[in-house]
């Protein structure tokens, strides 16, 4: 019974203790996209205003000069905190990448107690795919005496969700080949993205090649198909020589990677 005893004990420790952080959320959206990025603010203390910044990839990302301040985090219908946004980093772009956030009441209420969502911003972002940072920095939260609250800062990862094609073959030169050889050329199509590659069939010109699933050489390909992120998908290209002469054909296949300079393939 006291080995149990001593068990509670040290649960009820864990579950009653708590950490003040301030934190940006993860997130997962698709390209060319509007977002909010939300912020959560967790106190066992009350401050009175709260200073930090947020640096982002402004290659990838856009502030689009909109935010939402949470009265409810702040203390409901009695709260008449404000907000000012600054941006106050560019990069070699001349992009803003930081922003300076402040937060306060002029009548000096305290920010309570509490854990929630304190405020979110207006983001968008582009075509290039990734997991990018988020970076809080120089956080000042200052107490109702005049010291700070040492808060414990939780990066986010923002995803950007989109497909990448890369083939190893632009064209499939099989070389010579004597009539009835058997000859086979295979085929990768690789996602490195972070979304589902969808590949369909445009157009098919071919009479003398066939292609087939790469496992077995025989199964066709059910188009369209999908290679999922950091995976490939094989196909088998064989060509019939039974009888003499030069062969070039051609299939045109689309896909749902958004670089245009990728998307068309032709064979």
């Amino acid at each position: 019974m006291k080995r149990i005893i001593q068990v509670f004990i040290l649960l009820l420790g864990v579950t009653l203790y708590s950490q003040d952080t301030l934190s940006v959320k993860d997130g997962a959206y698709g390209y060319d996209k509007d977002f909010n990025l939300d912020l959560h603010l967790t106190t066992a203390s009350d401050i009175k205003a709260l200073q930090f910044d947020v640096k982002f990839d402004g290659n990838n990302f856009e502030y689009k000069s909109s935010y939402n301040l949470n009265k409810a985090r702040l203390g409901g219908d009695d709260s008449d905190h404000v907000i000012t946004v600054r941006e106050v980093g560019t990069n070699s772009n001349n992009k803003t990448e930081k922003l300076r956030i402040l937060i306060y009441s002029p009548s000096n209420k305290n920010i309570p107690t509490g854990s929630g969502k304190l405020l979110d911003f207006a983001f968008a972002n582009n075509k290039n795919y990734g997991n990018y940072n988020f970076e809080l920095l120089s956080v000042v939260a200052s107490k109702p005496d005049n010291t700070n609250l040492s808060l414990k800062l939780n990066n986010g990862t923002i995803t950007t969700l989109a497909s990448h094609i890369y083939y190893n073959l632009g064209t499939v030169d099989l070389g010579s080949v004597y009539k009835d050889e058997v000859k086979d050329v295979r085929w990768d199509f690789r996602n490195p993205g972070t979304d589902t590659l969808k590949v369909s069939l445009n157009e098919s010109k071919l009479s003398k090649f066939t292609m087939t699933q790469q496992s077995d050489k025989t199964s066709p390909i059910s188009w369209p198909f999908n290679v999922l992120p950091k995976e490939e998908f094989q196909i088998n290209v064989r060509l019939d020589s039974s009888t003499n002469g030069s062969v070039e054909e051609s299939i045109f296949l689309s896909t749902n990677d958004p670089d245009d300079d990728r998307k068309g393939i032709k064979e």
